[in-house]
């Protein structure tokens, strides 16, 4: 499902692309540079960055929620480094830990770095935050959490061509109904006219 979706992202980039390239031979491989860059941004550092900003994740600062955590969290690292490697998996060693403000009881792994819980989770004993960690970091060393980064980051670009299209159609109906009312009202041809132009 992954592949077939950054598959439609190619078509629907490139069948931009056409719109101000309309020769085939440009669009489509301007429409994949455009989309592999979108990739790229998605895997690096910005990325990840982007999708702590979607999910809320903040950095710890609290003193006494870091005293706590961490001792949990680096135990929970080392077993799961452990686990990963009896299975050839690896852990990369500068995940990071940050926490958002649901009071729901969760923890989640997002992006290739960057495990985050909530406020909530704290009412947890330790023995049950460890497996928690334990847990986001297993879905770490498999890789899981990356179809989250292409899917979701690696698609700005897309979704970001898409906006740009509601704007413009949005300014466009304000023009429309602003001339509309000085050339005969909402009856007027003119209105006719532009209202079925812009659906």
């Amino acid at each position: 499902p992954v592949i077939i979706y950054m598959l439609m992202n190619v078509v629907f980039i490139a069948a931009f692309c056409f719109l101000i390239f309309p020769d085939v031979r440009i669009a489509i491989p301007v429409g994949l540079v455009v989309y592999i860059i979108s990739l790229a941004i998605a895997l690096s550092p910005i990325g990840e960055s982007i999708l702590r900003f979607q999910t809320h994740c903040s950095p710890l600062t609290d003193d006494a929620i870091i005293q706590r955590i961490m001792p949990i969290f680096n135990e929970a690292k080392r077993r799961a480094q452990i686990t990963a490697n009896s299975e050839g998996r690896t852990i990369p060693d500068d995940i990071e830990l940050f926490y958002n403000d649901d009071r729901g009881v969760n923890a989640f792994a997002t992006g290739r770095k960057t495990i985050c819980f909530t406020k909530g989770i704290l009412v947890a004993s330790d023995e049950m935050l460890l497996a928690a960690f334990e847990h986001e970091f297993g879905h770490i060393a498999h890789h899981d959490t990356d179809s989250i980064l292409l899917i979701t980051v690696g698609n700005l670009i897309f979704s970001a061509i898409i906006t740009f299209f509601r704007i413009g159609i949005l300014v466009w109906d304000v023009i429309c109904k602003i001339v509309g009312i000085f050339t005969g009202g909402e009856d007027g041809f003119f209105m006719i006219i532009m209202g079925s132009l812009s659906s």
